[in-house]
């Protein structure tokens, strides 16, 4: 979304085509099989939450210090990434156990595996 002077789009001003370009180009890669990928280190977790942050301040054409990251999230109407991987991670759980019955015991030994790799 760079513009040519390495600005990031000053012409394209409405909240709200910001906003649906954030979602759709830029959120949309971020959630994208987040149960495969999302990081378990808390800088990775920081970095990527880092693209929100900044993201959040372009959509509401904000310098830093004007207003808190949670305040910018309640504006757009957004969860933190952090909660966001959360979210989506227990409905593929839920989906998973609940709609998926047959794959219980192959769900139960991956559960089995990552406690073991993680004790």
């Amino acid at each position: 979304m760079a513009c040519s002077n390495g600005q990031f789009c000053p012409l394209l001003t409405d909240v709200s085509v910001r906003h649906s370009l954030y979602l759709s180009l830029v959120k949309s890669q971020l959630c994208y099989a987040t149960q495969v990928w999302s990081p378990a280190h808390v800088t990775l977790n920081a970095k990527v939450e880092q693209v929100q942050r900044r993201a959040s301040r372009w959509i509401l054409r904000t310098r830093r210090g004007e207003m808190s990251y949670k305040e910018r999230l309640i504006i757009l109407d957004l969860l933190p990434l952090s909660l966001d991987r959360e979210l989506k991670d227990l409905v593929f759980f839920y989906y998973f156990l609940y709609f998926r019955p047959y794959l219980h015991s192959y769900l139960l030994v991956v559960l089995t595996c990552l406690f073991r790799l993680k004790a």
